[in-house]
């Protein structure tokens, strides 16, 4: 109507003395709102103006959002053609219902634990498609890292190198442009969360794979979102035992609080293996963090040892030497013969076999008819030439009994007390 026409037009050109009275007397090189050009127009220059018209003794309050509404609605963006101010109305938004509704302007999400963790990844693992196999690596590998979504998700087979104990990792930080190494462990006797046997299982599903990453279709702008969903599925059965909300960057920030807690792990390993920017401190935290032995200790932590310094050594299949260690031999090159040009070394795929071996009792008690396991009882039928199933299946169990005591006796000083 021509009533509202005219009281904007009254608003609009109120708003403007004001806003040419705040340029004379705080950016008197500016001279007045006339002069002003898009460059003029950044967040400094409208924060100070806001609170300008907000402690002006001679203008209410109401006025002030009057004003500021007005410049929202575009005054300022006609005459000074530019889309800053529609570009920045969201944020508005919320800096409005935090100062009227106490609400925070980020919610952050909460910290993820560890029995989350393992909540989350042993459903993934009883799905049983390829899909749900590469879920709980995604997971626990981001758990490991200390990293953010994007950080785990462009990780390719090139950049693995077997180090005997522990594999090296190179990674790219997308968020801070920053590539570094971190180290892999195998988690202290739980296989839910084991960044190794979540690969391991996740190769042996995906049998015939040609991706040159770990996570192939799966692209940087989707990668959070993603994670998201597959932490809400899930969940969804057992919403009342794990923490409510998690979402993509829980992992990291949960991460971060369980390596923290460990004695023996400083502010400086842990802004190394996360990465963080920390002001004017980055630059120092580096000179004093010993690279290789700090990120060990993070690694260690991660996946639940209790002594992060001291030295842990991986499962491993029996001596070539040994009748069973030839035969154990002879099976890991068949479970993973597909992936032999994609893996590091022949030791890791050893060693990967050793974990999957080793948490078989415990997984087929998780879930019986699986994927992996079929595989693996397959591939010991044809490495002895068994013709029965349960013959096979017996035979697995009795090597990942031996190689399970191994792996306690040799890292007996770091194990848990409630896992001796």
């Amino acid at each position: 109507s021509m009533h509202t026409l005219a009281q904007h037009k009254t608003t609009a050109a109120a708003t403007m003395k004001k806003l040419n009275a705040f340029v004379m007397a705080h950016y008197p090189a500016i001279g007045n709102a006339n002069n002003m050009t898009p460059a003029h127009l950044e967040r400094r220059l409208l924060g100070t103006f806001a609170t300008y018209l907000i402690h002006d003794a001679k203008i209410g309050y109401s006025t002030s959002s009057t004003y500021l509404s007005s410049v929202k609605s575009g005054q300022l963006e006609d005459i000074l053609r530019t889309d800053f101010l529609t570009a920045t109305r969201p944020g508005i938004g919320d800096v409005n219902k935090a100062l009227d509704q106490g609400l925070r302007l980020q919610a952050k999400a909460p910290p993820m634990t560890l029995s989350d963790l393992r909540r989350i990844c042993s459903p993934l693992f009883e799905r049983n498609t390829p899909k749900s196999q590469r879920d709980p690596t995604l997971i626990s590998w981001q758990w490991s890292m200390v990293g953010r979504s994007s950080d785990v998700s462009t990780i390719r087979f090139t950049d693995m190198f077997w180090m005997d104990e522990f594999l090296m990792v190179r990674v790219t930080r997308k968020k801070t442009r920053q590539q570094h190494s971190m180290s892999q462990f195998v988690a202290t006797m739980n296989w839910a969360f084991d960044p190794m046997h979540a690969l391991a299982s996740q190769l042996v599903v995906d049998a015939y794979g040609t991706s040159s990453t770990l996570f192939g279709d799966l692209t940087l702008p989707s990668v959070a979102a993603y994670i998201n969903r597959v932490i809400i599925s899930a969940c969804n059965d057992d919403t009342t035992l794990v923490t409510k909300k998690l979402r993509s960057h829980s992992s990291r920030r949960g991460s971060a609080v369980v390596a923290s807690s460990h004695s023996d792990v400083n502010l400086a390993d842990l802004a190394h293996r996360g990465r963080w920017k920390i002001d004017g401190f980055q630059t120092a935290l580096e000179y004093i963090a010993e690279t290789s032995e700090s990120d060990q200790k993070l690694g260690k932590a991660l996946v639940g040892w209790e002594n992060p310094t001291g030295k842990i050594s991986p499962s491993r299949l029996e001596p070539l030497k040994s009748s069973d260690g030839k035969a154990q031999h002879r099976f890991a090159k068949l479970l993973f013969e597909h992936h032999v040009h994609q893996l590091p070394k022949i030791q890791f795929i050893d060693v990967l076999t050793a974990v999957l071996v080793m948490d078989y009792r415990d997984t087929y008690a998780c879930v019986a008819q699986q994927t992996p396991h079929e595989r693996m009882i397959a591939a010991v039928i044809k490495t002895l030439q068994h013709q029965k199933k349960a013959t096979a299946h017996e035979k697995i169990m009795t090597w990942g009994d031996i190689i399970r005591a191994r792996f306690m006796a040799e890292n007996i000083a770091s194990v848990p007390i409630r896992y001796l």
